[in-house]
């Protein structure tokens, strides 16, 4: 092999790693534009993680709150069927009441 067959061999390679280089520039390049782009997009998942614990906080409150009340509802509720449960029997004790008055008076067809 003579000197300028091996010169023209290094050039080739020398060239050759040229374009190796190159190539791999761009493609560190382009990777470093997706690392990039990763991160935005994890602060960007990060800030709506944030908003949706917030979010989820608030909802636990508000729902606490439907329970408190749907539990003082159920003893309102409780409360007035026991004063209806006593009305009714006052009435009924009035009817009879009265009953037996206009029954003793002799009345008693008109109920």
């Amino acid at each position: 092999m003579s000197t300028e067959d091996r010169i023209e061999r290094v050039e080739s390679a020398f060239v050759m790693l040229s374009n190796l280089v190159q190539s791999h520039g761009e493609r560190f390049d382009t990777h470093r534009e997706w690392l990039n782009e990763l991160g935005a997009r994890m602060v960007e998942l990060a800030a709506a993680q944030a908003e949706l614990t917030a979010a989820q906080a608030n909802t636990e409150q508000k729902l606490a709150a439907l329970v408190d009340a749907q539990i003082r509802t159920e003893e309102e509720l409780r409360r007035l069927s026991e004063a209806q449960d006593r009305s009714d029997q006052r009435m009924d004790s009035l009817a009879d009441t009265v009953k037996r008055v206009l029954g003793a008076r002799g009345g008693e067809e008109g109920l």
